[in-house]
């Protein structure tokens, strides 16, 4: 029999029971009963013998039992669930960081299922946030479920970052170097001591590419207040170390002349030459870059088997002194070098194609067998295919080209081709463009999303969103595939640039007197990628102001449409003339580079002299064709631009003015030694009239000024009428024919022969320009310029003659500033021939452009 506490119900059962569920759960034979005090003990019918018990009490007596059972292990099963839960997080040692934040760093909340792998896991999520010196968890039993404590020791944080003063780098180097290797140093975050250690050795390399290669650099972390650092790099750069003396042993194919000229970033010093001294300076690393050009050089020439071996260096100490730092120290390097024999190409063969053809992957490659192994040439041809294969939407071609040796000195050639597969556009993402709409990218670029990702077509609209000048890009843009599908995500970063163009200038000229010219004008109106221009002209005998507006893309479309509107008023000696009218444009882009415009012009003269007063009227039309390449319409280095276009008024158009006149403008940019480039300009053009009318003096032509001819006033170089005789007449031929009466302007008006140096204008002029840019190194927004102009103007009895042109010729210093989209100019020059009017040399600040 089996005996029950009164008070606490807690039986125990005897040792022999036949249900195994109940031996399982109940403790072990022999555990300690219940014997409470004063309790009083009744018997519990938990057993009896089987001799004594008739059916009916068996069955109920096993009934009781399981019945016990079960709910006996429902007991234990529920508290067991409660053990398993997480009944509190605590956060203990925590200062800057409050309890609340804490929690929002970790995944596990009140009252989740207590899992030891899920938290180890959190642990170190939590851990790898590096908000932490120090980190553990503990685990307590609580009441109803496991207690999380969590000891945290908080990293400080970083208040304050100073660069010792040095001479071999200034802080702004070190940010933009910073910035470029993405090593990022928070303010007001934790202490990140990865983050320090790689700004240490970033720095050591920078003080060692100026030639410090003993420079010291030491991060120091000094408490400022509890819980908060300053951290200070000490940077001792020591002594510079230059190159003596730069030679090759065992080159015999080409001299050492030949192989130091290969060299871009390391020369020895010489005392003749003041420039490109950053060059001379000793940089292991440097050198071993710059050894890569003669690598190449002996590839594209057939010597495979080249190997440039390491660098023999010797170090030299100058003369002491006082100081130690100041005392000199160079090397001599000998770079030994071992050629091998020179290879001809045998045979080509590809494996790996099946988009294209072995004959069209073939007809890529400029060589042919027997010819002279060319790396570089292989690699264009590989270019090429590449490219070919882009255009198809095949983006992740490679092409692995292998060289097989032969006897006689015979290499084959094996391309091998994994075409991978067609990708198609997930997304186009702009990053950078603050002010620019989407809209206004996108429509340059050419690929849209889910087309298929045509690479020619996405360069093509590289350069043409270059061209627009206020986007740059900042990097190559991130071309990712989407993971399990033949689609690719295109990110496109880059910053906004100056999209305004301001002008001014000012002079004097006897048609205009003293005058002040200024312009304003943006190709990025309110981010939309419209034209808006505006300028102004005062002086004291003429003033002039327009304002003109175009969208580039009509309805969405590749159409523009423009319009502009203009008025000019013009006081001379005995009369006064007024002009006004607008334009109204209509075009269409043709191709990536090329398009068409036809504009329709109307203006209206007033002429008054005291005595009559007579109206003329201008219409006319002006088809204009546009083929540009340049890379960049604000600040051009490279690149082609044609402008042909051919005005018509009068006729069928109606109108007083009859004439035609056509003009060709042509600009070329070519690339030359290192980044600097050459700048070449022309125009030509020609006026004249028909149906016996005549050409109104503001539709001829005047040179001069900032824009055409620098050194000579604007708009005096053309024919005079002077009604002098006693003005040197040695350029006579520029002058007018009939001085005194000169028809100027429909009606028979006439300028008065008694105004001195009246310029008329011409009815054709040349016009040259050439301008060699030097970009200033380590200054991006500054360019030495020297530059050449020549042109003229002639009247209608006289033809173009080279013989006669006008020229100057000087120097100029652009700086490019973020408030200006064209560059402010310092132009000082000479002019080659001046007449007696006219000054020898002149010094002109100016803002724009002459081309």
């Amino acid at each position: 029999m089996a005996w029950a506490c009164a008070k606490s119900r807690r039986s125990t059962p005897p040792v022999e029971g036949r249900n195994p569920l109940m031996r399982a759960i109940w403790p072990a034979p022999g555990a300690p009963r219940c014997t409470c005090s004063g309790a009083e003990s009744v018997p519990f019918p938990y057993e009896h013998t089987r001799s004594a018990r008739t059916a009916g009490a068996r069955l109920r007596s096993r009934w009781l039992q399981v019945t016990a059972a079960v709910l006996m292990l429902l007991c234990q099963v529920t508290a067991a669930a409660q053990k398993d839960l997480i009944e509190d997080i605590v956060v203990d040692g925590n200062q800057n960081l409050s309890a609340e934040a804490f929690l929002r760093l970790t995944s596990l909340r009140v009252g989740d299922t207590y899992d030891i792998e899920a938290i180890r896991q959190d642990f170190r999520r939590i851990w790898d946030r590096g908000l932490f010196d120090d980190l553990s968890v503990e685990v307590r039993d609580g009441e109803t479920g496991k207690i999380l404590i969590y000891h945290v020791s908080e990293r400080p944080r970083l208040n304050s970052v100073e660069y010792e003063k040095n001479k071999a780098i200034s802080e702004t180097q070190i940010e933009e170097q910073f910035a470029e290797r993405n090593v990022e140093i928070h303010l007001g975050a934790p202490v990140d001591y990865k983050v320090i250690q790689d700004a240490e050795e970033l720095l050591r390399q920078l003080v060692a590419a100026k030639g410090f290669l003993d420079g010291q650099v030491e991060a120091e972390l000094d408490e400022v207040d509890p819980g908060n650092l300053a951290l200070i790099f000490r940077i001792k750069p020591g002594r510079k170390t230059r190159i003596r003396k730069l030679v090759f042993s065992g080159n015999e194919r080409f001299s050492d002349g030949k192989l130091r000229s290969q060299l871009k970033l390391t020369t020895p010093i010489k005392w003749w030459k003041f420039w490109g001294k950053k060059k001379t300076l000793y940089h292991p690393t440097r050198l071993e870059q710059d050894l890569l050009n003669v690598e190449r050089l002996y590839h594209n020439y057939g010597y495979l088997d080249l190997r440039v071996q390491n660098a023999e260096v010797e170090y030299h100490e100058g003369k002491p002194t006082k100081k130690p730092e100041k005392q000199k120290r160079w090397v001599s390097v000998t770079v030994p070098v071992r050629e091998g024999p020179q290879y001809t190409l045998g045979k080509i063969s590809v494996e790996g194609n099946t988009v294209l053809t072995d004959e069209e992957i073939l007809a890529r490659i400029p060589l042919k067998t027997g010819d002279i192994f060319n790396k570089a040439l292989v690699d264009v041809g590989a270019q090429l295919v590449e490219l070919d294969y882009g255009e198809r939407g095949y983006f992740f071609i490679s092409t692995n080209r292998l060289e097989e040796r032969r006897e006689g000195n015979v290499a084959d050639l094996i391309i091998k081709i994994d075409e991978d597969r067609k990708y198609f556009i997930d997304r186009i993402e702009f990053t950078g463009n603050t002010t620019t709409r989407d809209k206004v990218l996108r429509r340059e670029l050419g690929v849209n999303e889910e087309e298929l990702f045509n690479l020619k077509k996405f360069r093509t609209g590289l350069r043409k969103i270059a061209q627009l000048g206020y986007f740059r890009l900042t990097r190559e843009p991130q071309i990712t595939p989407v993971p399990g599908e033949n689609r690719v995500r295109i990110r496109i970063e880059g910053r906004e640039e100056s999209r305004n163009e301001l002008q001014v200038g000012g002079g004097f000229s006897g048609l205009d007197g003293a005058f002040f010219a200024g312009s304003y004008s943006t190709r990025n109106f309110l981010g939309r990628g419209q034209i808006l221009s505006t300028r102004i002209q005062v002086g004291g005998r003429s003033n002039t102001y327009s304002i003109s507006f175009q969208e580039p893309w009509f309805l969405g479309r590749p159409w523009s449409l423009g319009a502009s509107i203009f008025r000019q008023d013009t006081d001379f000696i005995g009369f006064k003339q007024r002009g006004q009218g607008g334009s109204i444009s209509l075009g269409k882009r043709l191709s990536n580079f090329q398009s068409v415009r036809l504009t329709y012009l109307f203006e209206e003269v007033s002429f008054d002299d005291g005595d009559i007063e007579n109206t003329s009227t201008t219409s006319a039309i002006r088809p204009v064709y546009s083929l540009d390449t340049r890379n960049n319409f604000f600040r051009p280095s490279r690149g082609f631009q044609l402008v042909a276009s051919v005005e018509v008024a009068g006729g069928p158009l109606g109108g007083d003015n009859f004439f035609y006149k056509p003009i060709l403008r042509s600009t070329v940019y070519v690339p030359m030694f290192r980044n600097m480039f050459l700048g070449l300009h022309g125009e030509i053009g020609y006026v004249d009239d028909f149906d016996g009318r005549v050409v109104p003096r503001f539709e001829r032509f005047f040179l001069g000024g900032e824009r055409s001819l620098r050194l000579f006033e604007t708009r005096t170089v053309s024919p005079i009428d002077d009604g002098l005789p006693s003005i040197p007449q040695g350029r006579g031929d520029r002058r007018n024919d009939d001085p005194g009466k000169n028809p100027l302007d429909p009606g028979g008006n006439e300028v008065d022969a008694n105004d001195p140096l009246v310029f008329i204008g011409g009815n054709k002029y040349l016009l040259f320009n050439v301008e060699y840019t030097i970009p200033m190194p380590g200054a991006d927004t500054v360019e030495l310029v020297l530059f050449y102009d020549a042109g003229n103007t002639w009247t209608n009895k006289q033809g173009y003659d080279l013989s006669d042109l006008r020229m100057d010729v000087g120097i100029e210093v652009r700086f490019y500033l973020p408030v200006f989209g064209a560059p402010i100019r310092l132009i000082y020059g000479w002019n080659l021939d001046p007449e007696d009017y006219e000054d020898k040399q002149d010094f002109i600040f100016s803002i724009g452009r002459t081309f």
